[in-house]
């Protein structure tokens, strides 16, 4: 099978109500919120193709809210599941964040008079530490508080926010370009990649400009 008859079939998988489809996305969501362990651009692409495909008549706009749907279920599961975790060892998981909190990266950010007047155990708090990659650490820190309610809802707002992010701009290129499967694929995967490696570039200098000594040095 070539590259070109996998990436159709693919799509066409994607494109219709298809069991095994479903049951992938909600795997994959879930094992990211249990162990952390994800398959770079398979979300993403899924939901820029998906996109593409509703703004092109190509998939049902129905189809695709179900798909989000299964995908949110295997957060929601996933993250319910780590959070008994938390609440076995509620002890060990709080003095894990209070490192994290006062010996890491982490602490200049805890005590900021910004974030310091932002209430941590909001939905919309463990929405945005969730996309500052300290998901895990915030669900096992919740199921220590005993906070199931906030940290579903909490995953509720990140993954809808995610998902829709992607569909859109999909949707978007989907009514400004048509495209074969094997373009879109390979348009959408080189996107993502500079998307990375800006993301990347930009930690770096924002890391550097932080670790940068104060010139000291005065005029004679």
């Amino acid at each position: 099978m070539d590259f070109e008859t996998l990436i159709n079939q693919s799509v066409a998988m994607l494109s219709e109500f298809n069991l095994v489809v479903l049951l992938v996305l909600f795997g994959v969501c879930f094992i990211s919120e249990t162990v952390g362990l994800t398959i770079p651009y398979l979300l993403e692409t899924a939901w820029l193709m998906g996109g593409y495909q509703v703004a092109n008549g190509e998939l049902s706009l129905w189809l695709l809210i179900l798909l989000i749907l299964v995908a949110q279920a295997g957060r929601q599961i996933g993250a319910l599941a780590l959070s008994r975790l938390g609440m076995v060892g509620s002890g060990p998981i709080e003095r894990f964040i209070t490192f994290l909190r006062t010996r890491t990266p982490l602490k200049k950010m805890s005590e900021s008079p910004a974030l310091q007047r932002i209430n941590l155990y909001s939905p919309f708090a463990i929405a945005v530490g969730r996309f500052m990659w300290l998901r895990i650490p915030l669900t096992l820190l919740m199921g220590a508080k005993r906070k199931t309610k906030v940290l579903m809802l909490g995953v509720l707002i990140s993954g809808l926010f995610y998902d829709a992010l992607y569909v859109i701009f999909g949707a978007v290129v989907g009514k400004v370009f048509t495209l074969n499967p094997v373009q879109m694929v390979i348009i959408f995967t080189g996107g993502l990649t500079l998307l990375y490696i800006g993301t990347f570039a930009v930690q770096q200098v924002i890391s550097r400009l932080k670790n940068k000594p104060p010139n000291t040095s005065r005029g004679v």
